[in-house]
């Protein structure tokens, strides 16, 4: 069940972006201790790598990261829009 009480007091942020096709974002360093972070891919592809691994993403999958020990960098796979 959903607690507002909760989920209001804990400290969130929400970032949306939009990586151009064949881009990459810059390298971000690790979180720290007890970050979560949720990735969701509204449209086009995305590789998520961090460190050594890399996820691929399609429209529609999403990713859950308890706790980010290493860098990342986002990559819009896709080399043009679609029509």
């Amino acid at each position: 069940m959903f607690d507002a009480a909760t989920f209001c007091a804990a400290a969130h942020q929400m970032v949306g972006s939009c990586i151009p096709p064949g881009q990459q974002s810059e390298v971000f360093p690790p979180h720290p201790k007890g970050t979560k972070e949720y990735i969701a891919v509204a449209n086009g592809t995305l590789r998520v790598v961090l460190g050594d691994h890399h996820y691929d993403l399609r429209e529609g999958d999403s990713l859950y990261l308890q706790r980010r020990l290493r860098t990342s960098i986002y990559e819009h796979r896709q080399r043009r829009v679609p029509l």
